[in-house]
């Protein structure tokens, strides 16, 4: 028995599907219930309920092989860091009580540093957690940003053409497909030959602008003249926080933006074989054409 928390999400959901299609026994812990109704009607066990609820979580973990967890991210609440808190103390309290002998969990490149930056700095918080648990061995998948955050951008180019974003618009940056880490993920559950606390950098395919991925985008779109349109930092959490996401998110969102641009996250970490992976950006962008250019 594989347990996935964060069954409904970009990593999770795709997690989920390739172990049932595998033939794996899989437990489901996620929000969307359409989307569990989904996995539940493919023979996964699914449960829906608060993560903060660690007595619940403990006893949905045990008889696990094997747990993929995750901490969700909930960008529209007012106290971010203190949520993201209580939701990891939640689940490594659970894991540790549960029995489960091997985690795999979702982090970040540049959760390794004690000064993460901005919403990173909760998944090094996360990492330290988990590191601390007594007899599980765990493996820390470090991916950057998912292609997924960019359907953001789909809807913008769709209105009016345009992509703003806080990024530099000509700087090469590591991008990478949820199903890319999920597969990593899997792979991981099928690997004995890590122990203790292990970690495992994720670059994507290639390094891409976010001008190159605005144009991509565009051009599967059908809006071949798309732009991008970098926004200073004060702008662009301004525009997050008119979006509904909280103040807090906000800052911490174009803090590591910022890291992103000074290349303090990615320079420290080559490209090679081993942390590049297959999805290509042209072929996700194909895939949100044939699944009905989705928002």
């Amino acid at each position: 028995m594989i347990t996935v928390i964060g069954a409904t999400g970009h990593v999770g959901g795709n997690l989920a599907r390739t172990l049932l299609d595998n033939g794996q026994d899989v437990r489901a812990i996620g929000r969307n219930p359409h989307a569990l109704a989904a996995l539940s009607a493919r023979g996964a066990d699914t449960h829906s309920f608060d993560l903060t609820d660690t007595p619940r979580l403990a006893d949905t973990l045990v008889g696990s092989e094997t747990v993929f967890a995750m901490v969700p991210s909930d960008p529209f609440t007012e106290h971010y860091d203190a949520h993201q808190q209580i939701l990891g103390e939640s689940i490594c309290s659970a894991i540790a009580s549960s029995g489960v002998p091997t985690v795999v969990a979702l982090s970040s490149l540049g959760a390794d540093r004690e000064d993460a930056p901005g919403v990173i700095g909760s998944l090094h918080r996360q990492e330290q957690r988990l590191r601390a648990i007594h007899g599980v061995r765990v493996m820390a998948l470090r991916p950057v940003s998912f292609f997924e955050n960019l359907l953001a951008a789909v809807d913008q180019i769709m209105e009016d053409g345009n992509h703003v974003d806080s990024i530099l618009p000509d700087l090469p940056i590591p991008m990478i497909a949820a199903a890319d880490v999920a597969d990593a993920a899997a792979t991981a559950f099928a690997d004995a030959g890590w122990n203790g606390f292990s970690t495992r950098d994720l670059l994507g395919e290639r390094d891409l602008s976010y001008i190159e991925a605005t144009r991509i985008l565009g051009g599967a779109l059908g809006f071949e003249g798309a732009t991008y349109t970098p926004l200073p930092d004060d702008a662009m959490a301004a525009a997050l926080i008119a979006s509904g996401m909280s103040g807090e998110y906000a800052r911490q969102y174009v803090a590591m933006t910022r890291a992103f641009n000074s290349g303090e996250l990615t320079d420290p970490v080559p490209r090679t074989p081993a942390n590049s992976t297959p999805t290509t950006f042209e072929a996700f962008a194909a895939s949100l054409v044939a699944a009905g250019q989705p928002s």
